[in-house]
């Protein structure tokens, strides 16, 4: 809704028809559909010049299935045109649900979490998470290259608290702080979500 205020031509797809009808109460004239983000038929090859993917890639398990979705995302896409990936992050919520809760005993003894740490999503699961080495690989499979990389919300999960107790003018410092290291390398992995803004290479002027 917000890119529509702003006057772009704007095309959801939701996979959940119930959400389709709370957007529609709030947006009654918005361009809306049911679909997968796997397989979008409904839309013409190279049609976007920005494509989000900003939830379906917290619920796909796996890298094929991840990657079937940045390689639609790309299909729809206009050569030289941008897509933004959302992701969950590991390290957050390792810190967050396993040791927080007391949890993380009992899921590396069942495989849940590797020795390494590393959440070992099942096909059933609701969530998958990452670390910014897998995201790095998807884009390699996918055949995309990353214009830049940054956490929306970066230390902002791990102090929510202190944040609803500081004053206006502190938050408002906070922001700028945030918006000002969202993209630095050693703290992106820390935050519970990144954004991995990606171009579709134009085969048509690339080098490669």
């Amino acid at each position: 809704s917000a890119l529509m205020a702003e006057g772009y031509e704007v095309k959801a797809v939701e996979l959940v028809r119930r959400n389709i009808e709370v957007f529609l109460k709030r947006e009654p004239t918005a361009d809306v559909v049911q679909g997968d983000a796997r397989n979008m038929p409904f839309l013409p090859t190279a049609w976007a010049d920005v494509t989000l993917l900003l939830g379906p890639l917290y619920h796909l398990i796996g890298d094929e299935e991840k990657i079937k979705a940045l390689n639609e995302a790309k299909r729809v896409t206009k050569p030289g045109g941008v897509i933004f990936v959302a992701y969950l992050m590991n390290e957050y919520s390792i810190l967050s649900y396993c040791f927080d809760e007391e949890r993380i005993g009992g899921l590396l003894e069942r495989g849940a979490v590797d020795k390494h740490f590393h959440i070992q999503a099942q096909p059933d699961e609701l969530y998958d998470y990452v670390r910014l080495e897998d995201i790095d690989r998807l884009d390699q499979g996918a055949g995309l290259e990353r214009v830049t990389i940054f956490s929306p919300d970066g230390a902002s999960d791990y102090m929510r608290t202190r944040l609803n107790r500081m004053s206006e003018e502190t938050f408002a410092h906070f922001i700028e702080y945030q918006k000002s290291i969202s993209e630095r390398a050693d703290l992106i992995g820390a935050g519970s979500h990144v954004v991995d803004v990606v171009s579709v290479v134009d085969n048509g002027t690339s080098m490669d």
